[in-house]
């Protein structure tokens, strides 16, 4: 409960230094640590159209998506922390592939304009959808199919055991992998 109450709290805090008020900043913060997306705005964080914010919100979230036992011994100096963890490595990269990748399609469709402006949106969406948090900044109804097709992967894998976030979880893809790959060897 001390990592959720602290990445709240901390969260709260940053998003009312980028300019929202307090109501907006407080929701905001428990549905990103909560990855369960609830917005007090109907166009989400769209609304607020600040990339600061969203990059609280999608730290928010990812840090949300990391088991809390290894943020907590990430925290008090463990040697067993984020920093060490492959599950973690496969979480973020998976993000992280799946952000460039995505933001490739939409910018050789013409879906946006800069690459900038592409990856922040494509991000965005990954880490959201990951998480299970819900939040959005664009209409992802107007993407590519490829962009569609990778959110409802990872839409399907989604965080870390252990975490807030819901689906069937990085470790046991990350298991099974090795599981098969060991089969095939």
């Amino acid at each position: 409960i001390f990592v959720y109450v602290s990445l709240t709290i901390i969260t709260t805090l940053l998003l009312k230094y980028e300019g929202m008020g307090w109501y907006d900043a407080i929701n905001h913060a428990m549905s990103a640590c909560g990855t369960c997306g609830f917005s007090t705005k109907n166009s989400s964080i769209a609304y607020f159209d600040s990339v600061n914010i969203e990059m609280i919100i999608m730290g928010a979230m990812v840090l949300s998506g990391i088991h809390f036992g290894l943020l907590y011994a990430t925290i008090t100096g463990r040697r067993n922390n984020i920093f060490r963890s492959e599950v973690v490595r496969a979480f973020i990269g998976m993000m992280v592939i799946i952000s460039v990748v995505m933001s490739f399609s939409l910018l050789a469709e013409g879906v946006y304009d800069n690459w900038g402006e592409s990856l922040r949106h494509s991000a965005f969406q990954v880490v959201s959808v990951t998480t299970t948090s819900g939040f959005a900044t664009a209409d992802t109804n107007t993407w590519t199919p490829l962009a569609i097709m990778l959110l409802i992967l990872c839409s399907v894998v989604c965080g870390c055991a252990g975490s807030t976030s819901g689906g069937m979880k990085v470790d046991r893809v990350l298991i099974a992998s090795k599981i098969i790959r060991n089969r095939m060897k």
